[in-house]
């Protein structure tokens, strides 16, 4: 892949992980490390999916401050299969941190 390229490259391998993944949309967005700024929003959705990632172009991350703490290198924010219907344990001070198997089931 090249830099003339990868925008192409980017757009093809979005399409076959939202194939792959059952996925509505899947998208890619470019941070601008200095601004802290979304510059750049590739997606590939199917015909009847709602969201629109490009919305995210030009906002600040520092606007999303959920997203913000989610975000570091090579890392999946989150996954969720919603055709099966999954009860999540609410924590409590008590109980303190979860791991990810026993959160849900």
């Amino acid at each position: 892949m090249t830099a003339e390229t990868a925008v192409e490259r980017l757009v093809v391998n979005l399409e076959l992980l939202r194939d792959a993944t059952r996925t509505d949309a899947a998208f890619h967005v470019s941070l601008d490390t200095e601004s802290s700024a979304f510059v750049d929003v590739q997606v590939a959705r199917g015909m009847l999916a709602t969201g629109n990632p490009e919305q995210l172009r030009g906002q600040s991350l520092e606007a999303l401050p959920w997203l913000k703490t989610r975000l570091a290198s090579l890392r999946v924010s989150e996954i969720r299969d919603t055709v099966t219907r999954v009860r999540i344990k609410p924590r409590t001070a008590r109980s303190g941190p979860t791991s990810a198997s026993a959160r849900c089931w």
